[in-house]
């Protein structure tokens, strides 16, 4: 398994450097994290999101989009 973190979700790469964790950052379509196996299939993907972020997708129609799309 790979975990795989977006590069715009700083706070978490620094905390999983702090725990010595292996990662791999990129910029990702969808998700801020995805395991992959080992043919680099998507098993599993998490999407964080604080409760004004939440807030504001679901005024603005992206929680319908996202929740689409994963």
């Amino acid at each position: 398994m790979t975990l795989v973190i977006d590069n715009r979700e700083k706070a978490l790469i620094t905390k999983l450097r702090e725990k010595n964790i292996e990662f791999e950052i990129k910029q990702l379509d969808i998700g801020d994290i995805q395991f992959l196996d080992s043919d680099s299939h998507i098993k599993i993907i998490f999407e964080r999101k604080t409760i004004s972020d939440l807030a504001s997708s679901i005024l603005d129609g992206r929680y319908k989009e996202q929740g689409f799309r994963l």
